[in-house]
């Protein structure tokens, strides 16, 4: 059984309010979050090396190559 443990209101009220209590809605929530933080995070990055190619300082790669590192 998993037990949480949460010294944050805001974390504990989110836990309370959107997650009735449920510790395994509560988690896929987390999860979720993660998952959009990491594309977000992947975007973010891909816009930079574009501006960065644009300007000229950083060499232009292969479509595949580069979505292979994203």
């Amino acid at each position: 059984m998993l037990s949480i443990t949460i010294n944050n209101q805001t974390i504990e009220n989110f836990y309370k309010k959107d997650c009735q209590n449920n510790q395994n809605k509560f988690i896929d929530n987390l999860i979720g979050y993660i998952e959009n933080y990491k594309i977000k995070q992947s975007i973010t990055t891909g816009l930079h090396q574009a501006q960065l190619i644009k300007n000229g300082k950083l060499e232009k790669i292969d479509l595949k190559q580069a979505l292979r590192k994203l």
